[in-house]
């Protein structure tokens, strides 16, 4: 999985297990240590500080502010960011990480869509 795409969906994976009362400490806990780093990289360029709460308080409407926070921060080139998106997403979804779901090695692709609920639609040829 790219390194922005996993952490992104670490944050997704931590705000949905933030809203149910069956969420482990564990999940909470490497949640909010993921949001802190991000938190961090976030003040310490000067990059929009309010991004990551607007992110929690609605995910879908965010998601690109999200987006454009790692990629502005460098946040998927950070080895403390990458380790608690990781582990995020390994407490979040044991059975994705153990079956390599999110493992995925996509150099040199063309028309390719990752993710569980993509939509794509190609058109090869010559139109006509």
């Amino acid at each position: 999985m790219e390194p922005v795409t996993m952490v992104v969906a670490a944050m997704a994976a931590g705000v949905s297990a933030g809203l149910t009362e069956t969420t482990s400490g564990a999940i909470v806990d490497a949640y909010r240590y993921l949001r802190d780093a991000l938190r961090h990289r976030s003040e310490t360029q000067n990059w929009d500080p309010d991004a990551l709460s607007a992110y929690e308080a609605d995910p879908q409407a965010n998601e690109q502010r999200l987006i454009r926070l790692v990629e502005a921060t460098d946040s998927g080139q950070d080895d403390v960011v990458l380790a608690a998106a990781a582990r995020v997403l390994r407490l979040a979804e044991p059975g994705g990480t153990v079956t390599g779901k999110y493992v995925v090695d996509l150099r040199g692709a063309q028309g390719v869509i990752a993710g569980d609920r993509g939509i794509q639609h190609n058109n090869f040829g010559l139109p006509g």
